[in-house]
């Protein structure tokens, strides 16, 4: 069984000292991201192998990466200087076998409680069944540091197109239930690993099996009694896909230029997320070094890299997820529901101070944003709250109370250049915002002007003439990755922004979220 082994860095005393001292605070829902990646082996420290998987997960800067085909004693401690060169502080390396060598792992840069390697006798409650093809390591983390623990469980599947090597996926994918089942009912968690089956393939024939094939299973290899039991009651499912997604939804992950592949030789996709119900999601994404450019994609650390990177690292594709866990710190808004699509944008503003929602606990997601609104949201991203009575008895603008809620944001949203009002000495607070002037205030607040024939001539979108007094800010928004239109090519200029899309939109301009 493996074990977590610390792994010291510059910057972990401090990290320690800082816990301690927001301890007794109530901390706000936690965003993680996490990697999973067949690296079909690490290579030894400094290779050329080494250092491209290096820069990758780099390039990715997960807080916690589950790795696959760790090749052998030699690859696992070649794993342990990846994650000391990465700067994670926990690592953790399954065993090999009980099928050749290969093994999983994890490193993490969150607390790492404890971690467990199952085999097929442990899962099943035979001790004589050995069934799995790798044992699957499960990993329990603390992401906050005062109790608030998710688990992760990665696999690697067995590969190939055998009828054996499908009956032991089967197998594999109930081993994973099994270690769910095992699980306190509340506890959020993610399964992660290579199925080695393409979810785009549909069913596999047959579609149940009620007994071993007959043929190519290892001659050591022993069918659990519990599976056996399953032959007499309806049979082993053979699909590994419905099976997961009982257990969590599948994160629809693909890469910025829209390939799904996660193996880019076969142009298949293997590699897989799920994610417990409890865990709102941010984004997913298969990073491909060679979409570098291309505009999208959730954000990355440092450089880009060349497109030759990727494949010297591995023959697979890294896939990866920003997820929100639900702490025991500030409550949800009540009608924002984790299913909601803006579920995770809401709360990252609401706990950056951009909002407080609408009163009485709620956000008020379907409400219109009007421009006093805008102005708040807007001042508290840039510099936060304005002094008390900032208007001090005067407004800059003839319709608006000096005395008003809103009077201090406005006027310092005029300070700061980002509004010139809406004409004839007014500012129109109570105006709605459509998305057209969204684009000018945020682009304003976030960049400046843009040049003068920004557009150049060019439209953005089929809804954006270049004449349009807008198109630059608007041209400006999708350069910066805060918008990608409304669809079928247009922008829905003069469409009005509700407060969940604005949630979406202040998040990714001021706190980087895709």
């Amino acid at each position: 069984m493996p074990r977590p082994h610390p792994l010291p860095r510059a910057i972990a005393a401090t990290s320690a000292l800082l816990l301690a001292l927001l301890a007794p605070l109530a901390l706000a829902d936690q965003t993680l991201r996490v990697v999973t990646w067949n690296v079909e082996s690490i290579g030894a420290q400094g290779s050329a192998e080494y250092n491209a998987a290096r820069d990758v997960l780099q390039r990715i800067g997960a807080d916690v990466v589950a790795v696959q085909e760790i090749g052998s004693d030699a690859d696992a401690a070649n794993l342990l200087n990846l994650a000391s060169d990465l700067h994670y502080n926990y690592a953790t390396v399954a065993t090999g076998g009980p099928f050749g060598s290969d093994r999983a792992a994890f490193m993490s840069d969150l607390i790492l409680l404890a971690d467990t390697a199952w085999t097929a006798a442990q899962l099943s409650g035979d001790p004589a069944a050995n069934d799995l093809t790798r044992y699957i390591l499960e990993a329990e983390i603390d992401v906050t540091g005062q109790g608030d623990v998710m688990n992760l469980v990665v696999n690697h599947w067995k590969s190939g197109g055998a009828n054996a090597d499908e009956y032991r996926r089967a197998i594999e994918t109930q081993r994973m239930a099994q270690v769910v089942a095992r699980m306190a009912a509340d506890t959020p968690f993610v399964l992660m690993g290579d199925v080695n089956a393409d979810v785009r393939d549909g069913a596999p024939t047959p579609s149940v099996f009620t007994a071993e094939p007959t043929a190519d299973l290892p001659t050591d290899f022993v069918t659990g009694a519990d599976i056996r039991a399953q032959f007499l009651t309806g049979g082993l499912p053979n699909d590994p896909f419905p099976v997961l997604a009982n257990l969590a939804r599948m994160l629809d992950a693909k890469q910025v230029d829209g390939n799904y592949a996660t193996r880019p030789t076969s142009g298949r996709r293997l590699d897989y997320l799920f994610a417990s119900p409890t865990l709102s999601l941010q984004g997913a994404q298969v990073y491909d070094c060679a979409d570098e450019g291309l505009m999208g994609g959730l954000p990355l650390e440092g450089q880009p890299l060349p497109a030759t990177t990727c494949p010297l690292a591995s023959d697979h594709l890294p896939v990866f997820a920003d997820l929100i866990l639900p702490t025991g710190g500030d409550t949800p808004f009540a009608d924002v529901p984790p299913s909601s699509w803006a579920y995770g944008y809401i709360h990252a503003i609401r706990d950056a101070g951009i909002t407080g929602g609408c009163g009485n606990g709620n956000y008020c997601p379907q409400g219109r944003v009007t421009r006093e609104q805008m102005a708040a949201f807007l001042v508290r991203a840039v510099e936060g709250e304005p002094a008390a009575n900032y208007c001090g008895g005067a407004s800059y603008y003839g319709d608006v109370d000096p005395a008003a809620w809103s009077c201090g944001y406005i006027q310092r949203l005029a300070e700061l250049k980002i509004t010139g009002g809406c004409g004839g000495g007014n500012y129109c607070p109570q105006g709605l915002v459509t998305r057209d002037q969204m684009a000018a205030f945020i682009v304003r607040a976030v960049a400046g002007e843009p040049g003068p024939d920004y557009c150049g001539g060019v439209a953005p979108f089929l809804d954006v003439a270049p004449s349009n007094f807008f198109c630059g800010y608007i041209k400006k928004l999708v350069e910066l990755g805060i918008t990608q239109g409304c669809g079928n090519g247009n922008y829905c200029p003069g469409h009005e922004v509700n407060r969940e899309q604005m949630a979406a939109f202040l998040a990714r301009a001021f706190l980087e979220m895709e």
